[in-house]
């Protein structure tokens, strides 16, 4: 298979690293939008991923009950949708979009996947391109950066601050079970730094949060008691490491885990950064 990557889960180094860096804000200008569907029938599973080669980028899925979903494309880090990884099972969570079909198969949108920890070697599933399975319209193939050859989309700067200032919060998504943040959620980080530093803010506040997962099949996944406290950590290393005291800042983690109930439990996955003046 050609030009094949498979990319791992973004590590908390790699996200500080580019905090640092204090980026403008940059993202893969999306070409192709789906409707809202906030209407659509709830789903949630676990299953293996299945990755199948096309002309151009992969497009993954996973099958529940006999049916084969689309999951998204393999871009950039910086897409809101990051692929699964081969060898572990996937938490499948979203909204089933009647009528849509991509890459061949069924649309869940939106949709939340969560990369599970244990190794499965079952797992393995590619697939060759086949003529007609192609993705939806898209800029560019897989990778960190464009290469300068197409045209990228920044955000208009944010207008100039003014007194008073007023407190801000961050919401910060996590996958299932997972301390680590994606590539999507940096510019969320960077906003919060920013600010912080623009107001010279007086406190930083981290609350972190756990929660289950109820699947379709009425099973309940529950995330491990200590990731709330991992989560509040992890957030407060990278302020501690953008510059930020440590007496401004004040970490909690809820000990109570949020009882997800099927729809949308993703976003009781979370951590809620307060910067205030």
């Amino acid at each position: 298979m050609k030009n094949l990557k498979i990319k791992n889960s973004f590590y908390l180094i790699v996200l500080m690293t580019l905090l640092s860096f204090r980026a403008l804000a940059v993202q893969d200008h999306e070409s192709f939008v789906l409707p809202d569907n906030q209407n659509g029938r709830d789903i949630s599973f676990v299953s293996c991923p299945i990755v199948q080669d096309t002309s151009s980028v992969p497009c993954w899925f996973s099958q529940n009950e006999g049916t084969r979903y689309f999951l998204g494309i393999q871009q950039a880090i910086s897409a809101e949708f990051h692929p699964p990884q081969l060898g572990h099972s996937v938490l499948v969570e979203g909204k089933i979009l009647e009528g849509f079909e991509l890459c061949g198969a069924p649309v869940l949108h939106p949709i939340k996947i969560s990369v599970l920890p244990e190794i499965d070697k079952s797992c393995d599933v590619i697939l060759p391109a086949i003529p007609g399975i192609e993705p939806p319209p898209h800029d560019r193939g897989p990778g960190p950066s464009n290469h300068g050859l197409e045209p990228r989309e920044r955000r208009a700067p944010e207008p100039s601050l003014r007194k008073p200032y007023m407190a801000r919060e961050y919401v910060i998504p996590f996958s299932f079970d997972s301390a680590i943040m994606p590539g999507s959620v940096t510019q969320i980080l960077s906003d919060a730094i920013a600010y912080a530093r623009a107001i010279e803010a007086s406190e930083i506040e981290i609350q972190s949060f756990s929660a289950s997962s109820l699947l379709s099949n009425g099973q309940e996944l529950i995330e491990t008691s200590f990731i709330a406290s991992r989560r509040s950590e992890n957030l407060k290393i990278i302020f501690l490491e953008a510059g930020f005291e440590a007496d401004k800042l004040q970490v909690f983690a809820q000990q109570e885990t949020l009882k997800g109930d099927g729809v949308q439990d993703y976003l009781l996955r979370k951590a809620i950064v307060t910067v205030r003046p």
